[in-house]
């Protein structure tokens, strides 16, 4: 099942058998956020550790963002190498709260000369 998939009806799921109580989602990604919103509506507490406008490239999680990542529920992440600090999240976090949604979708094509090389991940 493709992780994106996943992540819609993880948070699908937990919104409705909360039934009023909030699931605590972290995400790693504005755009990640965006989905948790989106997906979750007023049943999840989403805390974007990035910001609107952020680089996950460049963001270094603070020993507050560590915190909100340990009260998560659920942590978000794009994946696909976006996140350099993923693993140190994962080894403190544990891999059962954290999703890479990206973690099997392919790239997209870098074509030129009439040629398509597809760099595939997963």
């Amino acid at each position: 099942m493709k992780p994106w998939i996943l992540a819609i009806g993880t948070l699908a799921t937990s919104a409705t058998m909360l039934a009023g109580a909030e699931l605590r989602v972290s995400t790693l990604h504005p755009l990640m956020a965006d989905l948790a919103r989106q997906v979750g509506g007023d049943r999840v507490e989403v805390h974007d550790l990035i910001g609107e406008g952020g680089n996950p490239h460049d963001f270094e999680p603070r020993p507050a963002d560590m915190l909100h990542l340990k009260d998560s529920d659920l942590i978000l992440a794009a994946g696909m190498g976006l996140e350099p600090y993923l693993e140190r999240i994962r080894d403190t976090h544990g891999k059962d709260r954290l999703l890479e949604v990206g973690e099997s979708l392919p790239s997209l094509a870098a074509c030129g000369s009439g040629t398509c090389a597809h760099d595939h991940q997963g």
